[in-house]
């Protein structure tokens, strides 16, 4: 059990450096999809900094429960914008690291209490 959680934070973290990376460096397909939901390009930087903030800090385990939620406040917001103009099937699938970050926010807590 102890590696599927290291697993699972391993692709959050990912999940979370890699996307917001990509709103940083301006990628044309972000800034065009979240214009929809009102973001300007340079909020749109200000989102992915927010993104890889929440990916290095759920590496470290004292940080760990800030970077998920911080994740999942941004993962929700783009799963928000995907269900208004992207496709539903995309959308429900786009909620999956928000509960995996939940239920690793689960974990965190449990182990805190032993």
């Amino acid at each position: 059990m102890k590696y599927v959680i290291w697993v699972i934070i391993a692709v959050l973290a990912v999940l979370g450096l890699s996307s917001g990376a990509a709103k940083m460096m301006q990628m044309p397909q972000e800034v065009e999809f979240f214009a929809l939901g009102g973001l300007s390009p340079n909020m749109l930087i200000v989102f992915g900094a927010i993104q890889v903030i929440g990916g290095v800090l759920t590496i470290f385990a004292p940080y760990r429960v800030l970077g998920l939620l911080l994740l999942i406040v941004t993962f929700a917001y783009s799963s928000y914008l995907l269900f208004l103009h992207g496709g539903m099937s995309f959308a429900i699938f786009s909620c999956v690291p928000i509960v995996l970050a939940v239920a690793m926010i689960v974990v965190a807590r449990r182990r805190r209490r032993r």
